[in-house]
């Protein structure tokens, strides 16, 4: 099945894997694609790589995008299963952006819905190339080679929550929710496209009740709760250099 996943067509497998790269990579950064799938040969730069299913380029250069994003981008992509790559105009005549094709669940030898371009790319992946005609090495981290998505989803964890700790909160048309977990720490779950992305941690500060969450214009989002001493009133917001706080909310005490 097929789904367009913020403007462009990918498979329902692949569009979960981009939802749970969204949520690694947090709302400071943007995840914007420029090309999908099943592009029939209409993508002439990528070799066909995108006539089938699980192929997807994100943009690489938008203003505020630095090489720590992009790098960012490439390595939540492998996490989740994807041979994914950083693309620079040294290489070709084309932006910045980041190119990735997913494993499919077999591996290696699987093309599954891929094309043939993009079956080999995988296996350049899996060989410690650059999915290029040049061949050249692999320039991205190595930690996830193997992995696929259907080894990826068991280790998303479901946190013990503590109770009447949970805000949500509408960002740029995905339902945020979060969560206060046993450990006091806060983790965050979004509503993607096909599937909830899973629990994921990073927020810091520590914190017992009283969770609230709001946004503004730009989907920069800020969290205000009671820290762990149960008494002070703490906020952390973010902005696209990541987290800030915590740090006691103006003249608000719990009593």
């Amino acid at each position: 099945m097929t789904t367009v996943w913020r403007g462009v067509y990918l498979d329902d497998r692949m569009a979960a894997q981009m939802d749970q790269v969204v949520a690694l990579v947090g709302p400071d950064v943007n995840v914007r694609p420029t090309q999908g799938s099943y592009a029939g040969g209409d993508v002439a730069a990528s070799a066909g790589t995108h006539d089938g299913a699980g192929a997807i380029d994100l943009a690489g250069q938008d203003a505020g995008m630095t090489q720590d994003h992009r790098e960012l981008i490439q390595a939540a992509g492998r996490q989740v299963g994807l041979a994914m790559w950083i693309r620079d105009p040294s290489q070709s005549d084309w932006p910045w952006h980041l190119h990735g094709i997913s494993v499919q669940a077999g591996g290696y030898w699987d093309q599954g819905g891929l094309s043939s371009g993009g079956h080999g790319q995988v296996m350049d992946y899996y060989d410690g190339r650059n999915g290029l005609a040049s061949g050249a090495p692999d320039d991205g981290p190595r930690d996830w080679v193997g992995t696929t998505w259907e080894t990826y989803q068991p280790t998303i964890t479901t946190p013990e929550v503590k109770d009447d700790t949970v805000a949500s909160v509408n960002v740029n048309g995905q339902l945020n929710i979060f969560v206060i977990d046993e450990s006091g720490g806060i983790q965050q779950n979004i509503a993607g496209a096909t599937a909830w992305t899973g629990w994921l941690a990073g927020i810091p500060g520590q914190w017992s009740k009283a969770l609230s969450a709001t946004t503004d214009d730009a989907g920069n989002l800020s969290l205000v709760g009671v820290g762990s001493d149960g008494v002070t009133v703490q906020q952390v917001w973010s902005t696209p250099e990541g987290w800030h706080g915590p740090v006691p909310f103006p003249g608000v005490r719990s009593i």
